[in-house]
Parts: structure tokens; C-alpha cells; sequence
């Protein structure tokens, strides 16, 4: 991919780009402090994208089973970078977030003392646990991978229809 820092005229490459993927295109207001200087976004279900240096940013709750699925594609392997990690770990801990059925995320047990501590010294405040809890094996829970960097136009397209074979409902995306 072509890197866009810097490059004022990003949108036509990010829209190209988003195009090519099936991904829903979404305007945005421009920033000056970002390094690409995109007013243009992408949304598909409950994923979103934003454009980087040459790669793809992707926030969103992907399974843990399509994770996996994604990683057995040998571009899966290697564009669609897990947290965005550039050594391509597979999607496994210490990368998963753990959910349960209500939407909370589960942390293990062994980490309630570093949150305790953090509580107290102020780095973080009480409220900011809201919609977490500890429990000794989050593992018996739901796991997804929150966050990708994606490297090139067929790991784009190619995590673009695993969020369409998750949610059927976007099998037919109008890009605008």
C-alpha cells in the first residue's frame, strides 16, 4: 500500500481503497494533528477504519473463531496484522479480549492487584472499571481480537468479507 503521510490528496486513495473492499465510506472532519490528513473513513457493521502510513487501522470485536479463520489465510497470515503487531502473532493471548454475555470484559484474577494499585495511587479512577471484572479464567468466555493494522488491499477485502460472513445482514454493502 501506498504510504499517505503527509499526502493531501489521501482520500482519493483511501476511497479507492475502501471501494475495492466493500467498506461503507464515512466523512469525517479534518484533524491537523493527524500524519495522513484523511476527512474520509470506512464503517462496515461494527467495525471502523482509518488510514494510516501504509496500512489500515481496524477497531472492532472479531470472534475469536474468525480470527483464527482469518489467520489460517496466508494473507490473513501476514497483512492482517493482530493488534497490530508487526511480527504477525497468531490470535492468542495475551492479544484476546474476553467478554462476557452482557458485554463485559473479563480480566483475569492474577491482575486485580496492578488495578488496585492503580486505583490507588490515581491512575485510573473507580468508575473507569465500570464493564470489567476479574475472574479467575476468562478463557471460559467469549474472546475477540479488538484491533488490526491491515498491510494491503487483499488483507483488506479479505477481513471486509469475514465481517460480512459474521454479520449476513451485510452481505449486500452499498458503498457510497
Amino acid at each position: 500500500m501506498k504510504n499517505l503521510a503527509g499526502d493531501k490528496n489521501c482520500d482519493e486513495t483511501i476511497r479507492r481503497e475502501l471501494t475495492v473492499a466493500r467498506i461503507d465510506i464515512v466523512e469525517v472532519p479534518p484533524h491537523s494533528n493527524r500524519e495522513v490528513p484523511y476527512t474520509l473513513e470506512g464503517k462496515l457493521g461494527d467495525f471502523t477504519f482509518h488510514r494510516a502510513w501504509y496500512y489500515w487501522v481496524a477497531k472492532g470485536l472479531m470472534p475469536l473463531k474468525n480470527a483464527l479463520e482469518l489467520y489460517a489465510d496466508p494473507a490473513g497470515r501476514t497483512d492482517v496484522r493482530v493488534a497490530g503487531h508487526c511480527g504477525c502473532p497468531p490470535p492468542e493471548a495475551p492479544w484476546i479480549t474476553w467478554k462476557d454475555d452482557e458485554g463485559n470484559e473479563i480480566i483475569h484474577m492474577k491482575e486485580k492487584a496492578q488495578f488496585d494499585n492503580f486505583i490507588a495511587k490515581g491512575h485510573i479512577k473507580p468508575e473507569q472499571m465500570k464493564g470489567r471484572r476479574f475472574d479467575e479464567h476468562p478463557e471460559n468466555f467469549n474472546g475477540f481480537i479488538d484491533s488490526y493494522h491491515i498491510d494491503s488491499e487483499v488483507g483488506l477485502r479479505l477481513f471486509a468479507d469475514m465481517i460480512r460472513k459474521i454479520d449476513s445482514r451485510l452481505e449486500a454493502v452499498a458503498v457510497r
